[in-house]
């Protein structure tokens, strides 16, 4: 997923390599000792990096511009994702997030990048209170036996 305008950069620097590295091979036929096969998948394995490449810069610009107005929530693991994209679709830097909480940058950068691991379940609520979340849902129970 990407996190920042940096990432967002690098992204599209590498989708582009990429869509060029396929055009090429797309414009050869298999080097000598290359069984077609082996060449085929290949540029197969190009498209699907180039198909991951684009949704994740897909994804990114439609947080950006608003697009996005819910959030999937599955599972508690899903909710630093959430955070972050909530992050993004409110147009908000890492900075800017961090001014709002009253923390150092480095440490939005530090939470968002180990995916809160290490954030406590009160400063997970105070980031989502800041976003103005809003949660709705359930908690399934396990079976008991």
């Amino acid at each position: 997923m990407i996190r920042n305008e940096k990432q967002y950069k690098i992204t599209r620097a590498h989708l582009k390599k990429f869509k060029e590295a396929l055009l090429e091979r797309q414009a050869m036929s298999a080097p000598e000792g290359v069984e077609a096969g082996m060449w085929e998948l290949e540029q197969d394995a190009l498209k699907s990096q180039i198909e991951d490449l684009r949704l994740e810069v897909l994804a990114y610009e439609k947080l950006k511009a608003g697009e996005v107005e819910e959030l999937e929530l599955s599972s508690f693991a899903d909710l630093a994702n959430s955070l972050i994209q909530a992050r993004i679709a409110q147009g908000l830097t890492q900075k800017e997030l961090a001014e709002k909480l009253q923390v150092k940058e480095q440490q939005v950068q530090k939470d968002e990048a180990n995916q809160y691991e290490t954030a406590s379940l009160s400063r997970l609520r105070h980031i989502a209170e800041v976003l103005g979340l809003e949660f709705e849902g359930q908690v399934r129970l396990p079976v008991r036996h």
